[in-house]
C-alpha cells in the first residue's frame, strides 16, 4: 500500500466533470496507468461504464456520524462488478483492491 506511489514520474491534478474528457487527455498525454481519486459518484459511474481495470477502496478507521453521506449510490454493485477482490489491512484502516478486467 505504501509503494503504490513508487513509480510516479508526474503527478496532475484535473478538474473535468466529463469522464470521457479526463480519458481522451489522459490519453493524448501519453498515459496507460493512472492514480484517480475521485468521489463515489464518479468512481461508481466509471465502473459502470467499464472505465475502471483495477481500483483501491481506502477505508479509514473514523466514525463520520449520522449526518454523513454514503459514499456509493449502490455499493454491491461495486463487488459484483469486479472479476476479484482482496481485503487488507492497513494499521486500524482497511484497503481493498479491486480488479475489473484482465
Amino acid at each position: 500500500h505504501r509503494t503504490i506511489f513508487s513509480t510516479a514520474q508526474s503527478v496532475t491534478v484535473m478538474k473535468e466533470p466529463q469522464a470521457e474528457n479526463i480519458l481522451y487527455e489522459l490519453g493524448a498525454r501519453g498515459f496507460h496507468d493512472v492514480w484517480i481519486e475521485a468521489g463515489g459518484s464518479l468512481f461508481q459511474s466509471w465502473i459502470e461504464q467499464g472505465y475502471i481495470q483495477t481500483a483501491y477502496l481506502y477505508l479509514a478507521h473514523q466514525r463520520l456520524g449520522p449526518m454523513a453521506m454514503d459514499a456509493f449510490r449502490l455499493p454491491n454493485l461495486i463487488f459484483s462488478r469486479a472479476i476479484h477482490f482482496q481485503w487488507h489491512q492497513c494499521g486500524e484502516d482497511l484497503f481493498c483492491k479491486l480488479d475489473f478486467f484482465r
